[in-house]
């Protein structure tokens, strides 16, 4: 599979060839703008469109006008069987209360699927914006369900797809950033039995998820592991044992913002992504180089935030806590690397 990136039109007018709709469809009156099963959300300085009716799903999320996202869709699966993704069952309905949010409901053999949108756009030039989700699925038959519920989410910072950053916190937190956009992921499902990950190069989950097999990610790389740069899309991946009646739910919230042009630095001002990576952006602490301690400037800065990030007067450093947990080690393990 090669990816491309095509004009809006052109991605407009092949979705609207692909969309297969159900006849129950009820459609609220508009707020939002929704053709068929193509809508767009617009606040402040983001927009956002989703195909409700195939794959492509949510594939641009514009911020301050350049696009975000390649793709963001969904899979599902019953116990043991083949995964499918979600445009294969029965839109049964589409809600559009306002201008930034959308509620699509689904109908299975045994559940219902509610998926809701909600955009939060920053003011015009800030490249702030955020989406929250909600995702209900509720067993609509008398017997206990098995039900794996898969995201996919491949988000092209910047609008370039092959010089991106990634690292996985922890089971809820996954986080991408190339030098100019940072992105920030979170998740949470009381319900879940179990939560599984994987970031894998384009397009090898997209064909784990569409073959004749079960998918059960792999937990990989390892919590605090950066990858990139490169093309590597994420996916998620909850279990549930849904009673009758039942429903289970999952909240997300996607952030996009700026990333500081101070959060790596040489005396000359200049940012160095590649000796950034190893931490979490919006926690960056810098020492003036110009004060007469830039050292204790800095360690005091550390503590009070539980990062390290120093600066001397002629190079960067940086130490994560892989290497140095107190500012004594991280003094020593400054002396041991290569600049």
């Amino acid at each position: 599979m090669i990816k491309t990136t095509l004009s809006k039109t052109l991605t407009l007018n092949e979705a609207a060839l692909d969309i297969v709709t159900s006849p129950e469809i009820a459609t609220s009156p508009a707020q939002a703008l929704c053709i068929d099963t193509l809508c767009t959300l617009a606040d402040g300085n983001s927009l956002l469109e989703i195909d409700v009716a195939s794959q492509q799903g949510l594939f641009t999320w514009e911020v301050d006008l350049v696009n975000q996202a390649a793709q963001e869709w969904f899979w599902y699966r019953i116990g043991d069987s083949a995964e499918a993704s979600i445009d294969t069952l029965a839109l049964t309905s589409l809600a559009t209360p306002d201008d930034n949010t959308l509620t699509a409901t689904w109908q299975g053999s045994s559940f219902d699927l509610e998926v809701e949108w909600v955009l939060q756009g920053g003011a015009s030039g800030s490249g702030n914006s955020q989406i929250e989700e909600q995702i209900s699925i509720t067993n609509t038959t008398e017997n206990e369900l098995e039900f794996y519920f898969f995201e996919y989410t491949d988000l092209d910072l910047t609008n370039t797809f092959d010089d991106d950053f990634y690292v996985i916190d922890n089971i809820n937190t996954v986080k991408q950033f190339d030098e100019l956009t940072r992105a920030r992921i979170t998740q949470f499902s009381g319900d879940a039995e179990e939560i599984r990950y994987e970031i894998a190069p384009f397009p090898d989950l997209l064909d784990s998820l569409n073959d004749a097999s079960p998918t059960n990610l792999s937990n990989t790389p390892a919590f605090g592991t950066v990858v990139g740069p490169g093309d590597e899309p994420f996916a998620l991946q909850w279990k549930f044992t849904i009673d009758p009646d039942e429903t289970v739910s999952i909240a997300k919230t996607k952030q996009i913002s700026e990333v500081p042009e101070t959060i790596a630095f040489d005396v000359f001002g200049n940012v160095d992504i590649t000796k950034a990576v190893d931490f979490e952006l919006n926690k960056f602490v810098t020492s003036n180089v110009n004060v007469d301690n830039p050292f204790a400037t800095a360690q005091a800065d550390a503590e009070a935030f539980g990062v390290f990030a120093f600066a001397e007067t002629d190079a960067f450093a940086t130490v994560n806590d892989e290497f140095a947990s107190s500012y004594s080690e991280a003094i020593a393990a400054i002396d041991q690397m290569v600049m």
